[in-house]
């Protein structure tokens, strides 16, 4: 294996365990978050048995994330019933909507926002 497929040094996560391995699936997630701050927005899906990794994966994106200067929202999605249509979407978008300035969200929001809203 050559010194550029190798994995990275492990990184010390804020849990202090070492992220080892998924470089491939790490590449994937951060060039599609790259497009996405480039306006080339899309959704990336983490999908597997229980156990194997996807809750740190998406942590340790996030955390890439926000070290670039992103803002990282979360939702969940539960397996029992009563969650209500949509909820891992709905969690994070209301999370965001009370947390930022209405003026901003205005702008940000762009002519969409009457639909949206709506």
């Amino acid at each position: 294996m050559s010194d550029s497929q190798q994995d990275p040094v492990p990184a010390i996560t804020p849990l202090g365990r070492q992220f080892v391995g998924r470089s491939r699936e790490m590449d994937v997630l951060r060039a599609a978050l790259a497009e996405a701050k480039n306006g080339r927005g899309q959704i990336a899906l983490l999908a597997g048995e229980p156990g194997i990794g996807k809750t740190r994966i998406a942590q340790e994106l996030a955390r890439h994330a926000e070290s670039d200067g992103g803002r990282v929202l979360w939702g969940r999605c539960y397996e029992g019933e009563g969650a209500p249509p949509y909820w891992p979407w709905i969690e994070p978008v209301r999370a965001y909507i009370l947390s930022i300035d209405a003026e901003k969200l205005r702008h940000q929001m762009g002519q969409g926002a009457s639909i949206i809203s709506g």
